[in-house]
């Protein structure tokens, strides 16, 4: 995360994606995510009907963001992180 940007997902570049800070609408904090019984197991994955896109590397607590893309659509992101609270903090001050 930068002063403009946040990136979430995986090591290889095909498999990260960045952000412009600015197009985050909410941010919440998820106690726990359960990969197989919330997500259908780890990886990136689809959640249907919001087509809410996971990326979900482990069980435990992640964050869940709303973004407005540039064509005013709405964009749904869950990720899995070791301390989802700081992740919020810092995305909301």
């Amino acid at each position: 995360m930068t002063a403009s940007e946040l990136s979430f997902g995986y090591s290889c570049g095909c498999a990260t994606r960045t952000v412009d800070r600015s197009q985050i609408l909410t941010v919440e904090s998820i106690p726990l995510i359960k990969p197989f019984l919330d997500w259908g197991g780890y990886g990136i994955r689809k959640q249907l009907p919001s087509w809410e896109t996971g990326y979900i590397g482990k069980k435990g607590p992640g964050v869940r963001i709303t973004l407005k893309d540039e064509n005013g659509k709405e964009q749904y992101y869950t990720f899995t992180c070791d301390d989802p609270e700081q992740v919020v903090t810092l995305l909301t001050t």
